[in-house]
């Protein structure tokens, strides 16, 4: 008798940021992939895109470049924390 493997589900994706885009692409795909009267089809992974440094840091003028290293050994540190 010939036994059958479970049905693995899809992996679905999406990446969040802190813009409001990226809260809409995430209610989207909780509302209409995800939503109760729907059996979940889809393994969801929530992908966080930090920002970098440059973006987050508006330092313009003398002394910027060495600020900038410190900042992101500051972020590194943090984020080491958290993980």
């Amino acid at each position: 008798m010939a036994t059958s493997l479970p049905k693995a589900k899809q992996v679905l994706v999406v990446e969040i940021d802190d813009s409001d885009f990226s809260t809409y692409a995430l209610q989207w795909t909780l509302d209409h992939l995800l939503a109760p009267a729907n059996i979940p089809n889809f393994k969801l992974f929530l992908v966080y895109a930090r920002p970098s440094v440059t973006s987050t840091v508006g330092f313009v003028g003398p002394g910027a470049a060495e600020v900038l290293p410190v900042v992101e050994a500051n972020l590194k540190r943090t984020a080491a924390k958290v993980t």
